[in-house]
């Protein structure tokens, strides 16, 4: 999805990255919110997620889905989390 300022073109996964500005992928999706209280309009809720060959395998979603939160935690969408996921995934495999 869309990264702010270069994130993106450090990633091996480059040409992977989808952007979004209009938010027809979220909204799709079911995770476009009104941000208006932070001064954002429509933005994405926070979440991250596991596609493997077009099929999503898992999604980790910041609890609290709603229009306008009060809060914007970074929790359940954060690289660690998505990085365990990998790595427990990589594990059952070689098992």
């Amino acid at each position: 999805m869309f990264r702010q300022g270069g994130a993106g073109a450090a990633s091996p996964l480059q040409d992977d990255l989808c952007r979004d500005g209009n938010g027809d992928f979220m909204r799709e999706m079911g995770m476009l919110v009104g941000k208006e209280n932070l001064g954002f309009g429509k933005r994405s809720w926070r979440y991250s997620m596991y596609v493997e060959n077009g099929v999503i395998e898992k999604m980790f979603v910041k609890e609290g889905f709603s229009d306008n939160c009060p809060t914007d935690p970074f929790e359940a969408s954060d690289a660690d989390t998505m990085l365990e996921y990998i790595k427990s995934r990589k594990a059952d495999k070689a098992a």
